[in-house]
């Protein structure tokens, strides 16, 4: 017995019609319930009927940073800077490398 009680077969309302597998009931009622659990999380996903809308997509937290940061903010962006430009200056450095090697 589970803490809720004992598990309702599905399909009570009607007997079983002669001559169908008692795996495929199974298969059915096991479907049914996976159903019964995926939909309403697509439908909320997908913003279907009453439900409400999926949030918005935020792409950048540049604001929250700087907000979070108050009065550090410029010391981050001026090291945020700084790396931005030693990345990219690795990146072309390793750019004229490989081409370097490809026409040697």
């Amino acid at each position: 017995m589970h803490a809720a009680g004992p598990r309702k077969r599905l399909s009570s309302a009607r007997p079983e019609a002669p001559g169908v597998p008692e795996w495929r009931v199974r298969v059915h009622a096991a479907r049914r319930r996976a159903m019964l659990l995926l939909l309403p999380a697509l439908r909320l996903r997908r913003g279907l009927r009453h439900h409400p809308r999926r949030l918005r997509r935020v792409d950048s937290f540049g604001d929250c940073v700087a907000a979070a940061l108050g009065a550090e903010g410029q010391r981050f962006v001026a090291e945020r800077d700084a790396w931005l430009h030693a990345t990219q200056a690795l990146q072309r450095n390793a750019v004229s490398r490989l081409e370097r090697w490809r026409h040697s």
